[in-house]
């Protein structure tokens, strides 16, 4: 008598094979969706500093001086100014922070836009998360120059 069995079912090669491709596109498809959040954060960023921008210079125009904090992007003078997310802004006016604790470095979370307001101009930062490590972009109005470019300071020239 001869036994006839016919075996079924993968080889344990064959299984170790099929998972090491899934893993390796596991981990391809992982790091292009966190390159993808990483420039989403960058451009609302952007996004809503240049917005802050607009309404902080419409400020300017009207009451002859940049909004002191986030509450100015709400005054009930200047309708212009009038930001839909001022939860987002953080203002500051000294190193340790007013409006939030420790210096603009602290908000690199890709929700907040830090703005500081200085005699003759005001200073604007967001982040850019496509870096290798998060840098702080400054956008300065008026006449505000930056200091630093990690966020923390910014001096007006008048």
């Amino acid at each position: 008598m001869s036994n006839n069995i016919k075996s079924r079912g993968f080889t344990i090669v064959e299984l170790l094979i099929v998972i090491v491709v899934i893993a390796i596109l596991a981990t391809i498809s992982i790091v292009a969706y966190n390159g993808i959040q990483n420039r989403a954060k960058t451009s609302s960023g952007a996004s809503l500093s240049g917005q802050i921008a607009k309404k902080a210079e419409a400020y300017n125009t009207v009451m002859s001086s940049y909004p002191v904090d986030a509450a100015g992007f709400t005054h009930a003078d200047v309708p212009e100014a009038k930001l839909d997310n001022t939860a987002a802004v953080k203002a500051y006016v000294s190193g340790t922070g007013t409006g939030g604790v420790g210096a603009a470095a602290t908000y690199n979370n890709g929700e907040s836009i830090v703005y500081r307001q200085r005699t003759g101009g005001a200073c604007i930062w967001h982040w850019d998360f496509a870096a290798s490590t998060p840098v702080a972009v400054l956008k300065t109005l008026g006449a505000a120059t930056a200091t630093t470019t990690a966020g923390t300071g910014c001096t007006a020239t008048s």
